[in-house]
């Protein structure tokens, strides 16, 4: 669907654009981010011992650098987190690319626009994302390769757009809110 979900009863079109114009939504995406993409974001490391299942946290890797401290060039943790947080929240999933070294180490994460990226499983199985490009072509990453914070969803996989299941109460609310502007602007 790419993000857009047609006209509601309402009248009006409602997206993910159209539902951060609606300040309760702007104000939910925000805070939750912004307080989820402050809390600490670790790796960890889950093995089997004698006596069963342990976890441990994995503090000196170059995975839990780029999570707590610089996710690329451009971006630092914090913002990274917060943006994959907010995609997650408003389209049920937040995509960023691992850009690897030549030996395989994480180098960097790259935000993906969630309207850009859909999970599918190869001929094989395995799970792997198309990813649209801008210029209009497809590139296939390999689910290694994919950060992918979900949300709530039917397969585990794929997280629900919150926007796309309120789209007809985000629709009155944007009717009810030009109404209102117009009526008090005459």
């Amino acid at each position: 669907d790419r993000g857009f979900y047609g006209r509601t009863a309402a009248g009006v079109n409602v997206n993910h654009n159209t539902a951060m114009q609606i300040p309760a939504v702007w104000g939910c995406v925000r805070v939750i981010s912004e307080t989820i993409a402050a809390l600490p974001w670790h790796v960890i490391a889950k093995s089997r011992n004698a006596q069963g299942r342990t976890t441990r946290e994995v503090r000196a890797d170059a995975t839990s650098w780029l999570l707590q401290t610089q996710a690329n060039p451009e971006l630092n943790a914090y913002s990274m987190r917060e943006t994959l947080v907010a995609h997650a929240l408003l389209w049920g999933n937040g995509y960023a690319e691992i850009e690897r070294t030549p030996d395989g180490r994480p180098l960097w994460l790259w935000p993906i626009g969630p309207d850009r990226v859909v999970p599918e499983r190869s001929t094989t199985g395995g799970l792997q994302y198309r990813v649209f490009n801008d210029t209009g072509g497809e590139t296939i990453i390999a689910a290694e390769n994919m950060f992918h914070l979900h949300g709530l969803g039917w397969d585990g996989l794929t997280g629900y757009s919150v926007i796309r299941m309120a789209a007809q109460s985000l629709g009155l609310s944007i009717a009810l809110e030009r109404f209102g502007a117009k009526f008090f602007g005459n």
